[in-house]
């Protein structure tokens, strides 16, 4: 069975004659059992290598089950999830309207934004008003895009305590049933006495990354828009 036609495995053929000595047998034997055990080792290693790429495919086949069931799993999540206006009558029905319903964090909301554009807009006005402005028209856009960047940075700054107090308020409570972030600078000392500092800053980077660049952009948009205006509709 070892045996394969215009194979390089060849049987020696002894012709015993007189002069054959038990030595001569023996080597023999030896050889040919030298010879099977290779091609034994030969065998189990493809058969060891043929088993390893079944499982490997057994188990490929299973991931990608797993994944089609769970993206219909999530296709169904979406399919069944509510629209902004079902959600708004759900607060107000279970919670009203007041500050602890669909006006919960207002106060939060109102110190981020009021701190914000009285930074964002008091910079720019500021500065872009003292400095000499360019000839050319890129230029001048390229200038209050960076003056926009760097007040827009500031304001967050400024203002990005509250936009953590307002989302402890409107965000899921550590206790379930139990409010823990109440009021907008009970939750800022709140979360400095327990945290620090530094708590009060947390997602700074991804936030700066966002209102940076654009603070630069609506600012080139908003100066043409305006300039384009005043020539159309001039005072009288």
């Amino acid at each position: 069975m070892w045996l394969k036609p215009g194979s390089k495995f060849r049987l020696r053929v002894f012709q015993v004659t007189q002069t054959t000595t038990p030595q001569c047998l023996t080597a023999c034997a030896r050889w040919l059992r030298v010879k099977v055990y290779y091609l034994s080792i030969k065998v189990s290693c493809h058969l060891c290598w043929l088993r390893h790429q079944r499982e490997l495919l057994s188990s490929l086949h299973l991931k990608s089950t797993n994944n089609c069931v769970e993206l219909q799993h999530q296709r169904a999540q979406h399919k069944v999830s509510p629209s902004t206006w079902a959600v708004a009558r759900e607060i107000v029905k279970t919670q009203g309207l007041g500050f602890k319903g669909l006006n919960k964090g207002v106060t939060a909301t109102i110190g981020r934004n009021g701190l914000f554009n009285m930074m964002y807009f008091g910079v720019f006005h500021t500065v872009n008003s003292r400095i000499t402005q360019p000839k050319e028209k890129w230029q001048q856009n390229l200038q209050k895009f960076f003056i926009g960047l760097v007040a827009g940075v500031l304001g967050c700054f400024i203002n990005i305590p509250f936009d953590v107090a307002k989302s402890r308020i409107q965000g899921p409570q550590p206790v379930p049933g139990e409010i823990k972030y109440k009021t907008t600078f009970g939750s800022i000392l709140l979360v400095y006495r327990e945290e620090g500092f530094c708590a009060l800053y947390k997602g700074m980077v991804p936030k700066v990354l966002r209102l940076g660049p654009g603070a630069g952009i609506m600012m080139i948009v908003y100066e043409n828009v305006h300039n384009y205006l005043s020539k159309k509709f001039p005072d009288d």
